[in-house]
C-alpha cells in the first residue's frame, strides 16, 4: 500500500524471439480477494530486486498511460492484460499493477502452481 493505492510488480525477460513482436499478453491469476475497483497495468522502468522492494524504497518510474485496465477482478480467476505497447523485442520488462481497492489481495506468484506468464507472439515464430 502506497498512499491510497496497492501496487504489485512483475518482471519478465524475453529472449530468443525472432521476427517482429505482434502481441504480448501478461497473464495473471487472482489468488485471494476480489478486486472491486479494478486494476491498471503500466510499463515500469527502474532497478529493483524481488524480495527487497517495499513501499518506502519504491523508486520505479511508471510509463505514461496504462497499457490495459480490467474492472472488478474475481478471486480464483485468470486475467489477460494486453501489454503489446511495451514489449518490442528481446529484453527485460517490468509491469506495474495498480488498484485503489482498500483491502489487500494476492496475485499468484512464480512460487505457486499458477505462476504469471508473459505470452509473446511474433511474425517469425515464438
Amino acid at each position: 500500500l502506497k498512499g491510497t493505492s496497492h501496487y504489485s510488480y512483475a518482471k519478465f525477460t524475453v529472449s530468443g524471439a525472432t521476427g517482429t513482436i505482434t502481441t504480448a499478453t501478461l497473464k495473471l491469476k487472482v489468488e485471494d480477494q476480489t478486486i472491486v475497483n479494478g486494476v491498471t497495468v503500466s510499463a515500469v522502468t527502474g532497478s529493483w530486486a524481488e524480495g527487497t522492494i517495499t513501499w518506502s524504497n519504491d523508486s520505479l518510474s511508471w510509463g505514461g498511460s496504462a497499457l490495459d485496465t480490467k474492472s472488478s477482478l474475481s478471486s480464483g480467476t485468470w486475467y489477460e492484460f494486453d501489454v503489446s505497447g511495451s514489449v518490442t523485442g528481446n529484453a527485460t520488462y517490468t509491469f506495474g499493477l495498480k488498484s485503489t481497492d482498500t483491502s489487500s489481495r494476492t496475485w499468484a506468484t512464480k512460487e505457486s502452481a499458477n505462476d504469471p506468464e508473459l505470452l509473446v507472439e511474433t511474425n517469425g515464430g515464438l
